[in-house]
């Protein structure tokens, strides 16, 4: 076989046409395992360094990762998920997107130097110029990573990405811990972010193995950017909507206030977020493959939230019900006022990754432009709540946050689902037997809590989620149409064996 050949075998997605459930449940499961493993090594760097370091620490850190993360959002100009989504791809259209990508990388490194002085003069605080201009390094390695990434998505290898995720997680960990550990302080964060992204980088060249050709600028790639161009600046708006909350915060708060809000913002959504990412990464590249056939379409895509609701709707719950013993547990006494924080975001992520399925059905059958203007709508009304919220400091942003998700949750089954294959009738009946197996859950633990106080925090917060699924799988396995659903997810797993 001659080098174009294989080439074209690398891009090609016909096998996993044939093989599109099989290789879709494998994927699922493989980067749900792989996930799992990244939640607990970030679950134990929380765990460690909220000890290490002082909560305001993390907050000087967040001044300044929240005007980086501009520039992240901005890096891939949505290439990668157009690299995913387009039925056909070349070699080289891939090849002239990486040296596109690589430019762009430069300029925002470039552009976050620049920048600097204006964000230490915004807080003013001259210290964080040097944290910026460490954090401007990272550019250059995320340019050169994102085709490599795309191309492992595309042909749907999320075990050798769970694999470079956790390596780079694990071992940019220990950097922190041991720079924490000898008094580096918030240098300490910075130097995670940093060995992050190098190793990131370096694992998705070594699993692979494509190496750029010179960049030709055919017309399949303007495509490609036009497609990208829509989900960049739903990106951009995804950051604001992200990070207003942390730079309004920490310019009118200051700096411990935003420290409690971001921890307790990160253990909330970071259950949320890994997951979303899960079915996310997983669901577009078969979804894209269906977009054409609207029964498989529907199929696939009420079996995929109805997985991601089952795993994701009783943590959630729980955590809403067990906030203050929840953050004790996880980062110690001394963030006990982010208690209430953290079960706002509970609350609110009772219906995040509802929104962010909806948005992957815009994606998957290319309604990007649409993805846009859905983008626009609902950063306005979320920075909207946020400028509101600040009088009443970090408690009031959280709420805003909140009340904003549930307008955008019933707002988003009007909006994101014209034109597709999706109707409101096929999330809710998936979701439905599922949300009222947790809130059945968690209102009878509530009565019930009384009964699990061993004067221990370990011990109360295991018993009490131990009590707590038990009763979800219970009041799940007595609604018909939620014993369907249990029978079904036991059956993935023949699936992922007989891979």
């Amino acid at each position: 076989m001659n080098r174009s050949s294989r080439k074209d075998n690398f891009f090609s997605r016909d096998q996993l046409k044939v093989e599109l459930k099989k290789r879709s449940v494998h994927s699922a499961l493989n980067k749900m395992i792989t996930s799992g493993a990244s939640i607990i090594i970030t679950l134990a760097s929380a765990m460690i360094l909220a000890r290490l370091l002082a909560p305001e620490v993390f907050g000087i850190f967040a001044m300044v990762y929240s005007f980086t993360e501009i520039a992240r959002y901005l890096m891939e100009v949505g290439i990668g998920t157009a690299i995913v989504q387009k039925e056909d791809i070349t070699h080289e259209e891939v090849s002239a997107l990486f040296w596109i990508n690589c430019f762009i990388g430069l300029v925002l490194a470039l552009a976050v130097a620049a920048a600097s002085p204006a964000i230490a003069w915004f807080y003013d605080d001259s210290s964080l110029i040097k944290l910026c201009l460490a954090l401007s390094l990272t550019f250059f390695f995320r340019g050169i990573l994102v085709e490599h990434r795309a191309l492992l998505e595309r042909q749907m290898h999320f075990g050798y990405l769970g694999i470079i995720n956790i390596s780079s997680n694990f071992l940019s960990f220990a950097v922190a811990v041991i720079f924490a550990w000898i008094g580096f302080g918030v240098w300490s964060l910075v130097w995670r972010e940093l060995v992050y992204v190098f190793l990131y980088a370096a694992g998705t060249w070594i699993f692979c193995r494509w190496i750029p050709s010179l960049p030709n600028f055919s017309t399949n790639v303007i495509s490609s950017l036009k497609f990208g161009f829509h989900l960049s600046g739903v990106s951009f708006i995804q950051y604001l909507t992200q990070n207003v909350d942390k730079i309004l915060i920490g310019r009118f708060a200051g700096a411990t206030p935003l420290g409690l809000y971001s921890k307790a913002q990160q253990l909330a959504m970071m259950p949320i977020v890994n997951i979303q990412m899960i079915f996310w990464d997983v669901g577009l590249s078969p979804l894209s493959t269906l977009q054409n056939d609207a029964e498989r379409y529907k199929r696939f895509f009420g079996r995929m939230i109805a997985i991601q609701s089952f795993i994701y709707l009783p943590i959630i719950v729980f955590i809403a019900l067990e906030s203050k013993n929840v953050i004790q547990l996880m980062l110690g006494d001394a963030w006990i006022e982010g208690a209430p924080i953290l079960r706002i975001f509970a609350v609110a992520g009772f219906v995040t990754p509802i929104i962010a399925t909806l948005q992957l059905v815009m994606v998957s059958c290319g309604n990007t432009r649409r993805f846009l203007s859905w983008g626009i709508i609902s950063g306005f009304l979320t920075i909207t709540s946020y400028v509101i919220g600040i009088h009443w400091g970090a408690i009031g942003v959280a709420y805003a946050s909140a009340s904003t998700s549930y307008i955008l949750f019933l707002s988003s089954f009007a909006y994101c689902l014209i034109n597709t294959p999706i109707n409101a009738s096929v999330v809710i009946k998936n979701i439905l037997p599922i949300a009222i197996s947790c809130l059945g859950a968690g209102i009878i633990l509530k009565a019930m809590l009384p009964e699990f106080s061993f004067s221990n925090i370990i011990f109360d917060t295991t018993a009490s989620f131990f009590v707590f699924s038990l009763i979800y799988l219970v009041i799940l396995f007595l609604i018909p149409t939620g014993r369907k659903q249990l029978t079904e997810f036991l059956s993935y797993r023949k699936e992922f064996f007989s891979r």
